[in-house]
């Protein structure tokens, strides 16, 4: 039923994950979802063995670690080839950012939704730490306390160790590869007419 778990040492689940996956995937969760909360604790239970903590015993000061570390560790994932952008560097034909070489906060930001969300089905189930190592906004539980299902989340401040996601900046495609994109269609109908501003 669990398409991913999460593996210790050599060929040993780590019990508490799979039963946490597990239960997203009767609550019809995405198995791709799952694969990336799987990822997700693999980092988490990387940090408390390297740190020798037991995942029971975690409190707020491993996950301060946690961060501090995607803060300043290089993502193995963003790694490129010599002669390609370096990461981070604009592309000048498309105005796209290349991805930094380093963790994006938006990724922080999973890891610790993530990692809060496996310590409150534990805490359901009696288990773990009394208190969830992962901090959450008070202000934003105050405000959408009483929040039905279909009214949209209020605005709050963000939780403690929460980054701030830079929002994109606006791109706009230069004329040049406008009329590359045009010149490379093969006939008149797949061809648009290029939108001019009144």
């Amino acid at each position: 039923m669990v398409p991913y778990l999460l593996l210790e040492g050599g060929d040993e689940p780590v019990v508490p994950v799979s039963d946490w996956t597990t239960d997203l995937m009767v609550g019809d969760a995405s198995p791709n979802t799952c694969r990336a909360y799987c990822y997700v604790l693999l980092t988490w239970f990387r940090v408390l063995w390297t740190i020798e903590v037991d995942w029971q015993r975690a409190t707020e000061g491993d996950v301060v670690a946690m961060v501090g570390w995607m803060l300043a560790a290089k993502n193995p994932q963003r790694a490129r080839r010599p002669d390609s952008a370096p990461a981070g560097s604009v592309n000048l034909k498309t105005g796209k950012r290349y991805l930094p070489d380093r963790y994006g906060a938006s990724t922080i930001n999973l890891t610790l939704a993530a990692v809060r969300g496996f310590y409150e089905f534990h805490a359901h189930l009696g288990e773990g730490p009394v208190l969830n190592p992962v901090p959450e906004s008070r202000r934003e539980a105050m405000v959408n306390r009483h929040r039905t299902p279909d009214t949209p989340r209020s605005p709050a401040r963000r939780g403690r160790l929460r980054q701030k996601s830079p929002r994109p900046a606006p791109r706009a495609m230069p004329d040049l590869a406008w009329d590359e994109l045009f010149a490379a269609m093969g006939s008149d109908r797949d061809r648009a007419e290029r939108w001019q501003p009144r």
